[in-house]
């Protein structure tokens, strides 16, 4: 699989962080699948990550990466092996999700709310001292989509990012498919979008 990388300083000040979904309050999100793939996904070992996360507490797609129907390019029999997770993700993240504190993983965590995260500035010093007090050892905060599965739930889609400042963060898609009942990264031909600044 190649990779596209989309990489900007500043067009990204200029438009939301976040792609808000209209519609009905979020549901809790209770998919035991989609907490161990957000484990997975959340430990893999990041230099922004700080000895705590952060993690926005609804789902929220993330606005520089688009829909992986126009981010993911599949090339020959990979869009037939994978179009079916794809549509699957875009139906499920049609609406929010209010997430459960289900992660595994060793690292402390914190689920945070919008207001909170919309509060986080590492240029204003107050606000920054207060993000700092409320969650110690966090760089920044990350948010997630809805994980979706395709019918035989043997392949996963997500996508994961990250604000750390003003010109700090990063968002990409992970394609996971379980393998002997492992989840692992898929290997696939053609070319996805990310970014980061």
């Amino acid at each position: 699989m190649s990779l596209r990388w989309f990489v900007s300083l500043l067009a990204f000040i200029s438009i939301p962080w976040l792609q808000i979904q209209q519609g009905p309050p979020p549901q809790p999100y209770r998919d035991k699948d989609a907490y161990t793939i957000y484990s997975l996904v959340l430990t893999k070992d990041q230099m922004w990550q700080g000895n705590r996360l952060v993690i926005r507490n609804h789902t929220s797609l993330d606005a520089g990466l688009g829909m992986p129907s126009r981010c993911m390019k599949f090339e020959g029999r990979d869009q037939a092996r994978f179009i079916a997770v794809v549509e699957a993700f875009e139906r499920l993240n049609s609406r929010r999700w209010s997430l459960l504190p289900m992660l595994s993983i060793s690292k402390p965590y914190d689920l945070a709310s919008e207001q909170e995260v919309s509060s986080f500035s590492e240029q204003d010093s107050e606000a920054g001292k207060r993000w700092r007090e409320r969650h110690p050892g966090a760089w920044g905060y990350v948010y997630v989509s809805a994980v979706a599965f395709n019918a035989d739930r043997t392949q996963a889609l997500v996508s994961v990012s990250h604000l750390c400042g003003s010109l700090c963060g990063a968002g990409q898609y992970h394609l996971l498919e379980k393998k002997d009942g492992q989840w692992v990264e898929a290997k696939w031909k053609g070319e996805v979008c990310g970014w980061v600044s």
